[in-house]
């Protein structure tokens, strides 16, 4: 089966900031989204139409959407850092579960890590392992989810996992303070843009020298004297 996502795009940075005290639950490694973070996509089977998936502020991840023995490879974070993002956040809010999530199946969610990481200009060998790691693999952690997912998120009967979450929400709030308005304005200010596309124009643009160099060697030349 190939890829059903013909497209993908990223609408903005991700802003992501790591606890100075992690979650005592997970792998005690927390990265916090600073602010909302969505990627829009098209697929196959309704190519015309574009849906997205939105990281809410608030979440908690690891960045280990790639397992540890794949590390040697893939490594924590790096251009697929922000495919690991929406990753682990279509891992941690599944169909079925109360709104947001992002409405896709584990396996979907696998494939939207592949195509977001080739958007990202990942190398083709690095996103293959990836990908392969997450397929074979993420069973476990997809069944078993990190008890706390978003530190904006009250964890109502779990006094134990509340007053963690609520470590967790006065670093991040900390955080967002010192952010304050002014970053806000100056979002509002700046059209949204993909960061990764700057990339894929340098990408093309030697790609295009390259074949003008095959076809007038004589240019080639030139240009490098």
């Amino acid at each position: 089966m190939g890829n059903p996502f013909v497209e993908v795009e990223y609408s903005d940075h991700v802003l992501l900031a790591r606890f100075k005290e992690g979650d005592p639950h997970g792998d005690g490694d927390n990265y916090v989204v600073l602010r909302d973070y969505t990627v829009r996509y098209r697929r196959a089977d309704d190519p015309d139409k574009w849906h997205k998936v939105t990281v809410p502020a608030g979440f908690l991840t690891d960045l280990a959407s790639v397992p540890w023995f794949a590390r040697w490879l893939v490594s924590k974070t790096g251009h697929h850092t922000e495919a690991a993002v929406v990753h682990d956040y279509c891992y941690a809010y599944q169909p079925g579960d109360r709104r947001p999530h992002s409405g896709l199946s584990r396996q979907d969610a696998d494939y939207l890590f592949a195509a977001l990481m080739q958007r990202a200009l990942v190398i083709p060998l690095v996103n293959w392992a990836a990908h392969a790691a997450v397929a074979s693999f993420g069973g476990d952690p997809y069944e078993n989810r990190f008890e706390i997912r978003n530190v904006r998120e009250p964890i109502k009967g779990e006094e134990r996992l509340e007053r963690s979450r609520r470590i967790l929400y006065r670093q991040w709030a900390e955080l967002m303070d010192q952010l304050g308005g002014e970053w806000l304005k100056l979002k509002e200010e700046t059209p949204p843009f993909d960061p990764h596309a700057r990339m894929e124009k340098a990408k093309k643009a030697a790609l295009k020298k390259k074949a003008e160099a095959e076809e007038d060697p004589d240019w080639f030349v030139g240009a490098v004297r």
